[in-house]
């Protein structure tokens, strides 16, 4: 992890040193945000549903055709506790009944959880129009390191 740290570093702070740097284009901040989609793996998008997404990046321009992005990203997941006890009590009620006479459907049971990403990245965005044209078309390739977070939480109360 340090060395891609330094790695890095070492990067931006030549990017940054270069006589390029100061020329047509100039950085630019972009902001944006939209829905976040869980798409995988099974057992993830069946309990984490549709969420929010925050992005923002800022793109300096070593060169008038090439854009070199910094980023970071926060997303947001929602969770559905009502499947997650449903599908809890059709998997191991067989079980809490054959080992400890327990009938699952006597317990209120209520699930909470949350489920969030924060991203860190740094990108290469080479340009096929010229810095002067109305429309700007790009290709662009990243590399981030992703933090993830979650928590579930089940609560049980009896009944009887």
């Amino acid at each position: 992890m340090r060395r891609w740290l330094m790695f890095v570093m070492i990067f931006l702070l030549v990017i940054m040193s270069t006589q390029a740097f100061a020329q047509i284009r100039r950085s630019q901040l972009e902001l944006f945000a939209g829905g976040a989609i869980p798409l995988g793996p099974e057992v993830f998008k069946d309990y984490y549903k549709t969420g929010f997404s925050l992005h923002g990046q800022y793109v300096l321009f070593p060169s008038p055709n090439i854009g070199v992005t910094l980023s970071g990203a926060y997303e947001l997941f929602t969770f559905d506790g009502d499947t997650y006890v449903d599908d809890f009590i059709d998997e191991w009620e067989d079980y809490y009944w054959y080992n400890y006479g327990m009938d699952l459907d006597d317990y209120d049971m209520e699930a909470e959880g949350n489920f969030n990403v924060i991203e860190l990245g740094v990108g290469l965005r080479p340009y096929l129009t010229p810095a002067t044209a109305s429309s700007q078309i790009f290709i662009f390739g990243m590399g981030t390191y992703n933090m993830l977070s979650g928590e579930t939480t089940v609560s049980v109360d009896n009944e009887e």
